[in-house]
């Protein structure tokens, strides 16, 4: 089981054109037929399936576990450990938020000890990442691509008026939009935190 995961996460992490078994018996450091019995067992749970160029590509399978991984309601416990820890440390409120069909979305909320608390941003909660803390990390963190085509569609959200927003510009009429917006995303990255000078502050109490 441990030798099939490993492979998995392997091929996640190759590009499709480089998933031969040959190349992944080299990357894993064990012989190609012990790798073509993993593969073949792979294959006919669905989880791999093979193409005309002796690739390999996940299988549907795979989207039924993926699907049921991002329905989970509860998120687990390794990834609620480190959000108690952040609370704990700073007494503020700390987010679990992850992308979810193109959108970043609150998974968790712990309350801290602060009197200040953002009474809105409950599990479940989406949009609006350019206006909160947890949503600038996620776009800072997003491959280009995934992130343009999330300001392209939602534009930018203001939630206060602190909130950064460019109305004089739009994706179709610049192409530096949104700079700002862009630039933050940028400066969240070496660091892991963006500022977040209140600018999703409704709902505070």
């Amino acid at each position: 089981m441990t030798r099939a995961a490993n492979l998995l996460m392997l091929i996640a992490s190759l590009p499709e054109h480089e998933r031969s078994a040959p190349r992944l018996a080299a990357e894993l450091g064990t012989s190609v037929p012990t790798v073509y019995h993993l593969l073949n067992t792979l294959v006919d749970a669905k989880l791999l399936t093979r193409d005309e160029r002796k690739q390999y590509r996940f299988g549907f399978a795979m989207e039924v576990l993926s699907v049921a991984y991002a329905q989970q309601s509860v998120p687990p416990p390794e990834l609620l450990t480190p959000l108690k820890w952040i609370t704990e440390v700073t007494g503020e409120s700390a987010y679990l938020s992850a992308w979810r069909s193109g959108n970043p979305v609150v998974l968790a909320r712990l309350e801290g000890t602060h009197a200040v608390q953002v009474t809105n941003l409950r599990p479940g909660y989406r949009g609006a990442a350019n206006a909160r803390a947890s949503g600038k990390v996620l776009l800072a963190f997003a491959a280009p691509g995934d992130r343009d085509r999330y300001l392209a569609v939602h534009g930018l959200e203001r939630m206060t008026d602190r909130t950064i927003t460019d109305a004089t510009s739009s994706p179709r009429s610049s192409p530096a939009w949104p700079s700002r917006v862009t630039r933050q995303t940028s400066r969240s990255s070496p660091t892991g935190w963006p500022a977040s000078p209140c600018p999703s502050g409704v709902g505070a109490s």
